[in-house]
């Protein structure tokens, strides 16, 4: 859903996400890369749900260099979760490529789902290596 993903030497930050509504239904088909229109789309996981957020750095396919970028201060405040019922609050994932390609100072001010403030610990939680400072307020 809210996604910051670089490579190439991009510098992103300084970035804040504001007052977003983001809704999430149980009949959310995961993604397919589709090389081949012939291929049909395969049936899919019945209980895929994507992650909330997703900060990683990277090089791959999309990377013409070769060379990671890195993020930093970056604000999340009054985020707006809506999901089906019975749906369990999504994932925050972050990542970054590698030592000097890292994400430093993330700030969650507000996450909620339903209308509820949600606390840290409601949140499912992928840190990985690479990661600087992160507050949730």
């Amino acid at each position: 859903m809210l996604d910051i993903q670089n490579g190439d030497r991009a510098y992103v930050h300084d970035v804040t996400f504001d007052n977003i509504r983001c809704e999430f239904t149980k009949y959310q088909q995961q993604d397919v890369l589709q090389t081949d229109m012939t291929v049909p789309y395969p049936d899919p996981q019945p209980a895929y749900q994507p992650r909330l957020i997703f900060i990683h750095g990277y090089t791959g396919q999309w990377s013409k260099d070769g060379i990671p970028g890195k993020t930093s201060d970056i604000l999340f405040r009054n985020i707006m979760v809506y999901p089906d019922t019975g749906m369990t609050a999504p994932e925050i994932d972050i990542c970054g490529f590698s030592e000097g390609h890292g994400v430093e100072r993330v700030t969650f001010d507000g996450i909620f789902m339903n209308g509820k403030r949600l606390t840290r610990g409601d949140i499912k939680w992928t840190v990985g290596h690479h990661v600087g400072e992160i507050w949730f307020v």
